[in-house]
């Protein structure tokens, strides 16, 4: 299973989960003990304008996830909702490079949300590979 920007992919089946990065960042979650994962690919860490426009029913699920503030929730939910026992969710980061120039630092954004987000939810990150 290829994961897009802006998608976010669970499952309970022997699958490989795969992406291509950027300046996005993808997290994978992985619950060891009932074999259950994961991967987010969101593509800025916050909807700085959401509340400037009409929000649409219809326009959840296709944009909510560009965001990694909105990705790494329903990541997590729908693993528990699969099952995964939240305390044992192990994660590995990737992704977060400088793609479009020293101005824009949307890599280096992607990376200062993700590593606050882990740490401030108490995640043991079992590997990264951010940013270059």
């Amino acid at each position: 299973m290829k994961v897009q920007p802006g998608g976010v992919y669970c499952t309970n089946k022997e699958e490989i989960i795969c992406t291509g990065l950027g300046s996005c960042v993808a997290a994978c979650m992985w619950e060891p003990t009932l074999k259950i994962g994961g991967m987010n690919h969101f593509l800025l860490p916050f909807d700085s304008h959401a509340e400037l426009r009409h929000w649409h029913a219809d326009e959840f699920l296709s944009t909510a996830a560009r965001y990694g503030s909105h990705a790494m929730e329903m990541l997590i939910n729908e693993l528990v909702h699969l099952g995964a026992d939240r305390r044992n969710l192990q994660i590995k980061l990737f992704g977060g490079a400088q793609m479009l120039g020293k101005h824009s630092m949307i890599g280096k954004k992607n990376i200062e949300f993700i590593l606050h987000y882990v740490e401030q939810e108490s995640f043991s990150v079992q590997a990264q590979d951010l940013g270059g």
